[in-house]
């Protein structure tokens, strides 16, 4: 009986999740705009919290109590670096969009989703299943370049107001 109601064959692969981040379209100044996976991510992960509001009185005993507060959302991700050539065209592959989104300090489209289909290396956002969009700042981009390593950068996005749940 256990085995129908349990079957690790239908557990998801990390190799199918990845960060997407609003970018510019060619018709910029109609307003168009394409998303692009992160090339070449090694982790990428979501995170979401809420604050705690220590609501404790005497009537309470001897256990705290506690009202759930504000909401937050984070979102990493570590990635190797890469020349932008036609073979990575429609992905972001290099360090300095998040440069420039963390020195300009304005806010972006992300979402975190699963991929398309890996078989065929498909890696654009597949919206027919549960992803998760809001706008973030960057708050942390990190560039590593070992002795004898492939260069890799590390980012860290803090949500700015809701994180939605996108469901079709």
């Amino acid at each position: 009986m256990a085995d129908a109601l349990y079957n690790s064959l239908d557990t998801i692969l990390g190799d199918e999740m990845f960060l997407y981040v609003e970018v510019a379209g060619t018709g910029e100044t109609s307003g168009t705009t394409t998303w692009e996976p992160i090339a070449f991510t090694t982790t990428c992960s979501l995170s979401i919290n809420g604050d705690s509001i220590d609501v404790s009185n005497k009537m309470d005993g001897v256990w705290s109590a506690a009202k759930m507060g504000k909401m937050g959302w984070t979102v990493s991700s570590s990635n190797l670096l890469a020349e932008k050539t036609e073979t990575t065209t429609g992905f972001l592959t290099d360090f300095d969009y998040f440069y420039d989104k963390m020195v300009t300090r304005k806010p972006f489209k992300m979402r975190f989703g699963r991929i398309t289909d890996i078989a065929t290396r498909d890696f654009t956002l597949n919206t027919s299943k549960t992803y998760y969009e809001g706008s973030s700042y960057m708050t942390s981009c990190e560039l590593n370049a070992d002795n004898g390593s492939a260069i890799s950068m590390s980012v860290e996005l803090t949500g700015c107001g809701e994180l939605k749940k996108v469901t079709h």
